[in-house]
């Protein structure tokens, strides 16, 4: 009784959904019946990161970010979920060509910008269960900025010089905006 007829677009109506399976022979008119059950698995839920911004000491474009001390901002709260790292969103889409951020003892692995000042790496956050729940395999992407900002440039100052003529002591007063 009422069959399935568009079953290559079926839209579940309860989550999980169980439905009755019937397969007919043609030859024998016998029937085999079983179940199916549909199941819909959340998508990690990580919101929109923040810009990681560092400063260039030599202002040439190029820093290390520590990628891994990220994590936790961007995770938010959502558990069983693994954060990596791809430099293209086809990659991450894939789950291809993680960028290392830890060694084998933890340590991060720290990871430099090869786009002056600017680029954007896609991080993928994959449902991977815990110890008692297969994880789902389900994930969401989002891009990150990173930001290199260039350090003010200062020149050489000339050293500030004072003769202890009136006590000597060793200590004067001195004008330090002089240098400003």
């Amino acid at each position: 009784n009422n069959p399935i007829t568009d079953i290559s677009n079926y839209q579940n109506i309860d989550n999980p959904q169980t439905i009755e399976i019937s397969v007919f022979s043609d030859d024998t008119d016998c029937v085999a019946t079983t179940t199916l059950t549909l199941v819909v698995d959340p998508l990690p839920t990580i919101p929109a990161p923040e810009p990681l911004v560092v400063c260039d000491a030599d202002n040439e474009g190029t820093s290390e970010f520590d990628l891994q001390a990220a994590i936790e901002d961007i995770l938010d709260g959502e558990v069983n979920t693994q954060i990596t790292y791809h430099l293209t969103e086809v990659d991450a889409n894939n789950g291809d060509n993680a960028i290392a951020i830890a060694d084998e003892d933890n340590e991060p692995i720290l990871f430099q910008n090869t786009n002056p000042f600017s680029q954007t790496l896609y991080i993928r956050a994959e449902n991977i269960g815990d110890a008692d729940i297969n994880g789902t395999g389900c994930f969401t992407i989002q891009a990150l900025e990173l930001q290199v900002e260039e350090s003010p440039r200062i020149q050489t100052l000339e050293d500030l010089v004072i003769c202890d003529d009136d006590t000597l002591n060793g200590f004067a007063a001195f004008n330090l905006a002089q240098n400003t």
